[in-house]
């Protein structure tokens, strides 16, 4: 659906699609329906088909990421670690590996990397870690708390 919106109402360019499958995700108790173990993430820009031009795709990155070959959109990461949940928990948190690979693939360093649900600040940590600069915003107080705490904690 939000492909949908941001690709056919806000007329912006969809690069890709990616899904994130997750092969730990949680069991389903319910027992009525399907476990849900993916989850879609929408790598667009922020421009008109017709003037989307420029953007970043480290190619050959990606593929020494992937053992020589091309990457698939199809990413297999396990849910985040307890350990990586050790400054708070936060009901959506991405694993750092993750969100490394989007910030490697995506940006240069030195470039500037917007989360505007900053949540716990994985997608802060991961643009650090690789020397990017990186601007939150969450509006929830605890989950910002996390996301300072984390930062501090990663340096």
């Amino acid at each position: 659906q939000l492909g949908f919106i941001l690709q056919h109402v806000l007329e912006r360019r969809i690069l890709n699609s990616v899904v994130w499958f997750k092969p730990n995700a949680q069991p389903n108790i319910t027992a009525r329906t399907l476990t849900e173990s993916t989850e879609q993430i929408i790598w667009a820009v922020n421009e008109t088909p017709a003037r989307a031009t420029g953007w970043t795709f480290n190619y050959w990155d990606a593929k020494e990421m992937n053992g020589g070959k091309q990457m698939r959109n199809l990413w297999e990461f396990p849910v985040t670690p307890q350990r990586e949940r050790s400054n708070g928990k936060h009901p959506s948190q991405k694993p750092l590996s993750l969100l490394e690979r989007a910030v490697l693939l995506a940006t240069q360093p030195g470039e500037l990397v917007l989360d505007p649900f900053g949540g716990a600040g994985t997608l802060a940590v991961a643009a650090q870690k690789h020397g990017r600069d990186w601007l939150l915003i969450e509006s929830v107080e605890e989950y910002a708390d996390i996301a300072r705490r984390r930062l501090e904690a990663a340096g």
